[in-house]
């Protein structure tokens, strides 16, 4: 079998092979946005193309890896490992000091094939949604009360919630799974993804603009109904067409943003983040 890069010319042999997997697969909605932002491996065998795999840079050095898919017809034998062994051998990452993908705790498979490749649970979190269904429901119905914010003036809230010690220190700010670093807060505040409420306390949030609208992407800290009602209004005042958040998977935590009219993901409403240190290369620093 055969590795390779993939290029702009392979996006109709991808989305086929995502079809073929999964008719509602969300990686062909994304692709052209995933292939910018990080290097898409194929598989093949001969002519066939029997698994890719995606791996980008997250915010604080680690190694991002996602979308890894096999066809049906090769499953079982450790071709995800495979693949992400090599992806980590890129030039480009092999200075990464971690490595971490999400994976749904449906998919049995994937969890194991991730702790025999030497992968550890560093967080569990739950994905929730939200996507208006009439232009009322779109519309914003009240101030969310936030504003921009600086990394100064809520770092400390921050790491006193409750869902950042859930969440073990590993903050959600797209599509990063980062540590809540001095830096990683600087660089949320220069980017504009940082905001504040005094009832709802810290937000990260950041567009991503695709096929499907405007979405809007966010790691909130509010631990009650208003606070998450204020979360969900921020959202209707930026105009999404879709959001989604990440929160620790435990109903104290996701039960206030149901209330507030956030759903779970009928894919992530239970997931795992892995994390695996890596080991650089003896050949660095020669």
């Amino acid at each position: 079998m055969d590795v390779r890069r993939a290029t702009a010319a392979d996006t109709d042999a991808i989305v086929a092979l995502c079809h073929l997997i999964d008719p509602d697969d969300y990686v062909p909605r994304h692709l052209d946005r995933m292939m910018e932002s990080g290097t898409f491996l194929l598989l093949y065998d001969g002519d066939r193309l029997v698994g890719i795999d995606r791996i980008s840079r997250l915010h604080d050095g680690a190694a991002w890896l996602a979308a890894a898919r096999i066809h049906p017809d090769y499953r079982g034998r450790g071709l995800i490992g495979f693949l992400n062994e090599h992806a980590l051998q890129l030039p480009e990452y092999r200075d990464a000091p971690f490595a971490r993908l999400l994976v749904s705790t449906d998919n049995t498979a994937s969890m194991r094939a991730a702790e025999k490749n030497g992968f550890r649970v560093a967080a569990e979190v739950s994905l929730l949604e939200w996507e208006p269904k009439s232009p009322a429901e779109r519309r914003a119905r009240a101030r969310s009360g936030f504003a921009p914010a600086r990394a100064k003036d809520v770092r400390l809230s921050i790491r006193l919630s409750p869902i950042f010690a859930a969440q073990r220190g590993l903050l959600y700010i797209t599509p990063d799974w980062g540590h809540a670093t001095d830096e990683y807060l600087a660089l949320a505040e220069r980017e504009g993804w940082l905001y504040a409420n005094p009832m709802a306390g810290p937000l990260f949030a950041r567009e991503r603009p695709g096929r499907e609208g405007l979405g809007m992407v966010a790691q909130p800290f509010a631990a009650t109904t208003a606070g998450a009602a204020r979360v969900l209004e921020f959202m209707r005042e930026r105009k999404a067409d879709w959001a989604m958040l990440a929160l620790p998977d435990t109903g104290s935590a996701t039960e206030p943003y149901i209330r507030a009219g956030f759903a779970y993901s009928d894919w992530g409403r239970h997931a795992r983040v892995f994390e695996r240190a890596l080991t650089p290369s003896p050949s660095e620093g020669r």
